[in-house]
């Protein structure tokens, strides 16, 4: 997957964002903050998706 969808929502003074394929959670002050904050707790989930295809790739050959 190249890509994940986001949901960002204001509420009260903070933003929050939402992954709708994995249901990864945040919030922070501004879009700009929420946004890089949920993209670096995406990072290792989006290594491991990898691992997983390349791993399943192995194992069908």
């Amino acid at each position: 997957m190249d890509f994940f969808t986001i949901v960002l929502r204001k509420s009260g003074n903070y933003w929050v964002a939402l992954c709708l394929e994995n249901g990864v959670v945040g919030q922070g002050t501004t879009k700009e903050v929420q946004l890089k904050s949920l993209k670096k707790q995406l990072s290792p989930l989006k290594k491991s998706i990898e691992l997983k295809i390349i791993s399943m790739m192995h194992l069908s050959q």
